[in-house]
């Protein structure tokens, strides 16, 4: 992540952050997961795109599952936050510097 962030790698950037919502996810860590999730499609739609098929299905994946566990208002505020977050406040948020 920190590489793809050096080199402004967007879509390497989306990529990372979308494995590391699907991992929090797995581990019931749903608020984590779905701030990730938000902020890479969040970068995805810069970069012009939705992203990549796999990725595409991993955000809904990650966004179903999360609607199951979180519901209402908590679900869509930690969309939100990851969608709002700029790039170096979501490395901070991946690597737990910041909540």
């Amino acid at each position: 992540l920190q590489e793809s962030v050096a080199v402004g790698r967007r879509s390497s950037i989306a990529r990372t952050l979308t494995a590391m919502a699907e991992c929090a996810v797995s581990q019931g860590r749903y608020v984590r997961g779905l701030k990730l999730a938000g902020a890479a499609a969040a970068i995805w739609q810069t970069v012009g795109t939705e992203g990549e098929s796999a990725e595409q299905k991993a955000i809904q994946k990650v966004l179903e599952t999360t609607a199951s566990r979180l519901a209402g208002p908590p679900h869509s505020q930690a969309w939100t936050t990851g969608q709002a977050m700029n790039t170096a406040q979501v490395v901070l948020y991946a690597f737990g510097e910041i909540d």
